[in-house]
C-alpha cells in the first residue's frame, strides 16, 4: 500500500473567465482544508494575429503590454482572494508564462511539473463543432499532466 498523497501545492491556471473564477474558488476551499499553497498561473499567449506579417516588424511592444496587463490582473485577483482570508490562512503565489497561442496546455503542464500535486482549472464545456475547432486546453492538460487535474465547469445556465 502506498502512503497517502500530501497535497501541498495546487496550480490554478487562470484566464480571467467566469470558469477560472469558479475553479479558483474551489482551489481556495481545497487549499484551506489541506493547508496548501495555491499558485495562480496565467499564460500570456502570442496570438497568430500578432505574428509579424511585414518582415522586420516587431510584436515586442504589444506583447509587453499584454504581459503587463496580465500581471496587473493576476495581482488584483490575488489581492481580492487575500482580502477574504485570515492572515496566514492560504499562501497565494503568482506566475505567468508567454507562449504561442496553441501552447497554453503545454505551458501549464510544464509549470505543474515543478512539484505541484494538483491542478485545479476551469473548462468552458465546449462541445461539438466548437470543441473540434477550438479544442480544449483543459482536455490537453488532463491528458498530459503528471499530477491529478480537477476541472470545474461553470454552468452556462445559472438557474
Amino acid at each position: 500500500m502506498t502512503s497517502p498523497v500530501q497535497i501541498q501545492r495546487i496550480l490554478v491556471p487562470v484566464d480571467f473567465s467566469s470558469n477560472a473564477e469558479a475553479a479558483t474558488s474551489y482551489a481556495m476551499l481545497l487549499a484551506r482544508a489541506l493547508h496548501a499553497t495555491i499558485t495562480l498561473f496565467h499564460v500570456v499567449d502570442i496570438p497568430p494575429s500578432m505574428v509579424a506579417i511585414v518582415p522586420g516588424a516587431s510584436i515586442e511592444g504589444d506583447l509587453a503590454a499584454n504581459t503587463a496587463d496580465a500581471e496587473l490582473r493576476i495581482a488584483a485577483l490575488a489581492n481580492t482572494l487575500q482580502a477574504g482570508l485570515a492572515p496566514g490562512d492560504v499562501a497565494i503565489e503568482l506566475a505567468t508564462a508567454v507562449v504561442p497561442a496553441d501552447s497554453a496546455a503545454e505551458a501549464i503542464v510544464a509549470y505543474a511539473a515543478r512539484g505541484f500535486e494538483l491542478i485545479v482549472m476551469g473548462t468552458h464545456g465546449r462541445t461539438g463543432w466548437s470543441h473540434l475547432v477550438v479544442g480544449s486546453v483543459a482536455e490537453r492538460v488532463l491528458r498530459a499532466a503528471a499530477c491529478p487535474v480537477m476541472t470545474i465547469r461553470f454552468p452556462r445556465d445559472h438557474r
